[in-house]
């Protein structure tokens, strides 16, 4: 009896530990390798206004690559994915969508193009994705001391199998 419960137990803390334990890598495109975002580093206008933008998904960070290469006339293998974690938020003023309701599509309407004074943050799901992707705005140069620089992906040498440039 010792012994299965001592197996439940683990399981439970496996358990919690997947739901709440992981970290989550976010990926940001650029031209280069930024180990400390500033604003201007990335200020992009997208779905929920002008900021620092990244996303939970591989893939839409690809898409979001191909786009700045046609948009910046680059060759996609010149540029850089930048991989960060955020770190605790609690004191930053945030807004965050689950889901794409109808508050998300407001504020979408609303904010698009345009700055949001009111909050360091915005998350919720990508508009281009069916799937539950989603995407992160840091809107203010305090919201950028919260996001750890983890490693910078070439994505040249990451299609031929390798691609840290760089790791801390």
């Amino acid at each position: 009896m010792f012994g299965s419960a001592f197996l439940m137990f683990l399981g439970l803390v496996y358990l919690l530990w997947l739901l709440f334990g992981r970290k989550r890598n976010l990926y940001h495109v650029a031209a280069r390798k930024i180990e400390k975002p500033v604003l201007s580093d990335g200020q992009l206008v997208g779905d929920f206004g002008e900021g620092f933008y990244l996303t939970d998904s591989k893939k839409l960070a690809f898409q979001w690559l191909d786009e700045f290469a046609q948009k910046e006339k680059l060759n996609s293998e010149e540029l850089f994915l930048n991989v960060y974690r955020l770190k605790r938020i609690k004191k930053l003023s945030r807004l965050i969508f689950k889901d794409k309701t109808e508050n998300w599509q407001n504020y979408i309407n609303e904010k698009q193009g345009y700055g949001d004074e009111k909050h360091a943050l915005v998350v919720g799901p990508a508009f281009t994705s069916d799937k539950k992707i989603m995407q992160y705005v840091l809107k203010t140069e305090e919201a950028l001391g919260y996001i750890k620089y983890i490693k910078c992906l070439n994505i040249n040498k990451l299609k031929k199998g390798g691609g840290i440039i760089d790791k801390k």
